[in-house]
């Protein structure tokens, strides 16, 4: 995505508030990159797929983003 006029910060902000609001926990950041992870729900399309053995009691999913300055 690009947001055009906007600072890396001001998009980073927008990503980390839109992650909260849907339950992610924010794991790690810097002034570049973000990661956050949430439980992996078994009923998910996602865990279906994986099978059981992948999605045992606390499994989690992690997203990672960077934010790159488009000069």
């Amino acid at each position: 995505m690009a947001f055009p006029g906007a600072t890396r910060a001001e998009v980073k902000a927008l990503a980390m508030g839109a992650a909260r609001s849907r339950a992610w926990t924010i794991v790690e950041s810097t002034d570049d990159r973000l990661v956050a992870q949430r439980p992996l729900d078994p009923s998910s399309p996602s865990a279906r797929a994986l099978g059981p053995s992948a999605t045992a009691p606390g499994s989690l999913v992690e997203v990672t983003s960077y934010f790159l300055d488009d000069r």
